[in-house]
């Protein structure tokens, strides 16, 4: 329900800029791209870049994740899932 993965089985964040210690990119979700710039750890070696993302927020009914949303009106207290979504992740490259 929350990410209808039957017909949106991936996801995809796709880096356009890394500098100063912030990475900015377009987040693919349900088949919308929003750009989202974050904090992050970002360490380059002779055989690899990694890069460590501090946690950061996004508003996923940005994305049309919207189910139980806390912008729904129409919810009973106990059914509503907050709109952020924590994120957190590392990707790590071998040059």
């Amino acid at each position: 329900d929350f990410f209808d993965v039957a017909k949106y089985p991936t996801g995809k964040f796709e880096i356009t800029s890394v500098a100063d210690g912030r990475v900015e990119g377009n987040l693919t979700l349900k088949g919308v791209t929003k750009n989202v710039t974050f904090p992050a750890t970002i360490t380059v070696t002779d055989n690899d870049v990694t890069i460590v993302a501090e946690s950061f927020k996004i508003d996923r009914t940005q994305w049309g994740v919207n189910f139980n949303s806390e912008s729904m009106t129409d919810l009973a207290a106990d059914s509503v899932i907050s709109n952020n979504i924590v994120i957190k992740f590392v990707v790590k490259a071998t040059r």
